[in-house]
């Protein structure tokens, strides 16, 4: 991808971010950077074709993260610890993308290209995650199924959280950013909760403590820097 590109693309991500799709066209992101929309539209025709690039963006960076812990899981294998941390990178990465989660359905009803390909993800994800939670399994973090969908059922729940709890964060919760992701991420963490050996819940519950000590710890030292 070109310099020019890429200036356009982080610009666009900045404004969508902070005003929502239908606050943002060529013309403003043209005048954020100095560039006629002429100049803009040859890179980049529309909004449309910005928010694609996007999305196929976020989605790659995703894809990074997922084949690192897929590599983890066939290699070494894969334990709660490493789950906690996926979970925060995750939750930071789509943080970075927030336009995208936020106005999510319309998105994808103005861009069918993008509805077809977000199905399509998502049947992959489900295959991936099935293997994370094998390779849980097999460390003896996760218990064996006690009905024949539980873990399907799982799945989808957590991906119901993971796709749209920016949406519920920015309606449901007062604060700022990073308290809202850690909310939901911790939610998302509490997925596990469930379908956990007796070993496995000691150690979730030690990394849930651990979470909230370094949460308080952070806000006395924000506090004294007050």
């Amino acid at each position: 991808m070109s310099k020019t590109k890429e200036r356009i693309l982080e610009k666009a991500l900045e404004l969508l971010n902070e005003r929502g799709v239908a606050q943002v066209s060529i013309r403003t992101v043209g005048d954020a950077l100095g560039m006629s929309p002429g100049n803009l539209c040859y890179h980049y025709p529309n909004v449309d074709a910005i928010v694609e690039a996007l999305y196929f963006r976020l989605v790659a960076d995703l894809d990074a993260l997922i084949l690192e812990s897929m590599q983890l899981a066939s290699t070494q294998g894969i334990d709660l610890h490493f789950m906690f941390q996926s979970i925060e990178r995750s939750f930071t990465t789509f943080q970075h993308y927030k336009f995208l989660m936020l106005d999510f359905a319309d998105i994808m009803r103005r861009h069918e290209t993008l509805k077809a390909h977000f199905r399509q993800l998502a049947q992959q994800r489900q295959v991936q995650f099935m293997q994370l939670i094998q390779a849980l399994q097999a460390g003896g973090w996760v218990q064996t199924e006690r009905y024949p969908s539980q873990f399907q059922d799982w799945i989808q729940q957590a991906s119901l959280l993971g796709d749209y709890w920016m949406a519920s964060a920015e309606i449901m919760l007062d604060g700022d950013a990073e308290y809202k992701r850690k909310y939901y991420q911790g939610l998302f963490f509490s997925t596990l909760a469930p379908h956990l050996t007796a070993k496995g819940l000691e150690v979730y519950q030690e990394l849930l403590n651990k979470s909230w000590e370094v949460e308080e710890v952070e806000k006395v030292e924000a506090t004294a820097s007050d």
